[in-house]
């Protein structure tokens, strides 16, 4: 269950820093970004069930173990909090290129 936990947090704390990074390095368009951008979250969506599996697995462990409560509950306080702050970071950059996309696309209609 810690190695899980663990293993988790690495990959949100990865995914966190990438999710703050306003650069997309290799995108030249905001289009492009934006599109990238996508891609992103959907990797952060389809990687939800990594939580959730870790969730399931700490409320087994404290259904066998609820002397270890001390120990599971913060853990998974944390993962979901971290986990939820990804979320929000990454859905506010997609907005933000969202607006900046749609702002090209209406100055080149225009």
């Amino acid at each position: 269950f810690l190695q899980d936990c663990d293993e988790l947090d690495e990959w949100i704390q990865e995914k966190a820093v990438t999710a703050q990074d306003d650069t997309y390095r290799s995108a030249k368009t905001v289009h492009s970004k934006w599109t990238r951008h996508q891609a992103f979250q959907a990797e952060i969506a389809s990687n939800k069930d990594r939580l959730y599996a870790v969730q399931q697995a700490g409320e087994v462990l404290l259904k066998e173990k609820p002397e270890m409560a001390h120990f599971i509950e913060p853990r998974l306080r944390e993962i979901s909090a971290h986990f939820e702050d990804l979320e929000q970071t990454t859905q506010e950059k997609g907005d933000r290129l969202f607006d900046a996309n749609r702002q090209v696309l209406y100055e080149q209609s225009c």
